[in-house]
């Protein structure tokens, strides 16, 4: 039993986690530790201290220890998975999780972890059944609902993402995401009631109040209310930005360096797999591409997958910018970064499709260690591009199109940079226009699928019916024919964007639509 000095130790810990007060957690967890070096809860708490201060790879060597000191606990697994999953480690979590489980099978936020990162990892239909299972034993935390939700998205089951979804925004009416789920499916139409729900679980200052301002503007441009829909999105981009910085000089910084370096193509052969790489703007047809080339026999199409970004981010462990670190690499390893790029995705043979837009700051890396690669340009009209990134809240990374200035000054750096990128590489880079795609299908379709070196085939021309899991904000939209209405859409708010179209006008290159 312990004694009145432990149980007020504890005590006082507990109370300074509570409020935050980190200082005084870190003082009473230091002292313990003279005394009891191995003492599981100053682990954990110095663990969950580094997790929120953002010190992932502290938070992990701190909940392993915890582990090491009472493995028969399972909380310290459950606290290590999470910062496991924070920091993109999805195998990793995933073993951590097995070994929880092998604790308390039955134990439910180890299964709702384990859900989630079965849903990360790409098994979509497992770990639906996993939320499936939870949701049937009466599990109606945030986690699990949007969970479930977000698989049935992916997975396009709509009327039971949109059931979800509602039962999410229904018990906890106050939590944007929840709203901001349904309003991302696109193609959802907000009732009046619920319109005015949101409205009055409209909390200024809290944590999801911007996405709750994004599922409003939705809601109201819906509803044919433009200014007030505009209004709101101003204001959720306003709050956005004050939380997700882009340093914008750091990113002229690496188009300057883009600019500068001597390009090359690669001449390596060493594997049958052709990536077939879709990039541009966010919010420019990516998925649609996708999807066309998906619903052919001969490709996979996996997304957006990080991994040509994460392999760069390693290399610049180094010390040395991308992409001046290159030139210390000799052939060797430069055809080892186009081996472990083909490894990670997981395809040994035949077509795939990565569409991870950002992937054209890459795309001389890309002809340089994966030349049998395939890239294709998604372009549009500029205004329509970047004002379509402007109404979506993303999940992680594009930090700047919650700005006017950021996201203008980005977008007239794409352009110039696409440029630079077909002078170096005339010929291997196939332009597909958004506005042609949806007003000449058939022809651009055709000539997409040559680019490619893919044979015809009617099923790309009924891309909607393809059944596959499709996990990015276009989700819902790409599972409908195409509608010429949406080109000419942006003019609704027209008489708002001046801002917008006056700034795109500066750049002679940013509002020539890249062409």
């Amino acid at each position: 039993m312990a004694n009145p000095s432990d149980i007020s130790w504890q005590d006082k810990l507990s109370r300074s986690m509570r409020r935050a007060d980190f200082e005084s957690a870190e003082d009473l967890c230091f002292e313990q530790l003279l005394e009891e070096p191995d003492n599981v809860l100053c682990l954990t708490a110095l663990g969950q201290i580094a997790h929120k201060r953002g010190d992932l790879s502290d938070a992990i060597i701190l909940y392993g220890k915890a582990i090491l000191s009472s493995p028969d606990l399972i909380e310290p697994r459950l606290l290590l998975a999470r910062a496991l999953l924070d920091s993109g480690e999805i195998p990793a979590a995933g073993s951590c999780l097995v070994d929880a489980l092998s604790l308390d099978e039955t134990h439910i936020e180890a299964r709702s972890l384990l859900a989630d990162q079965t849903l990360r990892s790409g098994n979509i239909e497992v770990a639906a059944e996993i939320y499936v299972a939870l949701f049937e034993e009466q599990v109606r935390d945030k986690g699990v609902l949007e969970g479930l939700g977000n698989a049935y998205r992916m997975l396009g089951r709509r009327e039971k993402a949109i059931e979800i979804y509602q039962l999410w925004a229904e018990l906890y009416p106050s939590d944007g995401n929840a709203w901001w789920s349904l309003a991302n499916l696109k193609n959802y139409t907000f009732s009046l009631s619920e319109v005015q729900k949101m409205e009055s679980h409209l909390v200024a200052g809290a944590s999801t109040e911007a996405q709750m301002r994004f599922a409003l503007g939705v809601a109201w441009e819906i509803k044919e209310s433009f200014q007030t829909a505009f209004k709101y999105y101003e204001e959720a981009n306003r709050l956005t930005h004050r939380i997700e910085l882009f340093d914008s000089d750091a990113h002229d910084e690496l188009i300057d360096r883009l600019f500068a370096f001597k390009w090359e193509a690669g001449n390596a052969t060493y594997s049958s797999a052709i990536p077939i790489f879709v990039v541009g703007m966010p919010r420019s047809g990516t998925t649609l591409i996708e999807q066309i080339l998906a619903s052919h026999s001969e490709v996979v199409g996996l997304g957006e997958l990080s991994i040509l970004g994460d392999l760069v981010a390693e290399l610049e462990l180094s010390g040395n910018h991308y992409p001046d670190l290159l030139l210390s690499l000799d052939h060797a390893e430069i055809e080892k970064i186009g081996r472990r790029y083909l490894q990670s995705s997981g395809v040994t043979s035949g077509f795939f499709v990565d569409k991870m837009p950002n992937n054209f700051l890459l795309i001389g890396l890309i002809r340089l260690i994966l030349p049998q690669a395939k890239i294709v340009h998604a372009r549009r009209l500029p205004i329509a591009t970047c004002f379509s990134c402007f109404k979506q809240r993303f999940g992680l990374g594009q930090a700047y199109t919650y700005d006017l200035a950021c996201l203008v000054r980005y977008y007239s750096q794409y352009s110039k940079l696409m440029d630079f990128w077909e002078q170096c590489y005339s010929g291997s880079i196939h332009h597909l226009d958004y506005e042609s795609l949806v007003l000449e299908s058939e022809e651009e379709i055709k000539s997409l699928l040559d680019f490619c070196d893919l044979s015809f085939e009617t099923a790309c021309f009924d891309f909607s019916s393809t059944d596959r899991i499709i996990n990015s904000a276009s989700s819902e939209q790409v599972r409908e024919p195409l509608y010429r209405n949406s080109l000419e859409h942006w003019r609704n708010f027209e008489p708002f964007l001046r801002p917008f179209i006056e700034a795109l006008s500066d750049s002679k290159e940013a509002i020539s639509d890249s062409r």
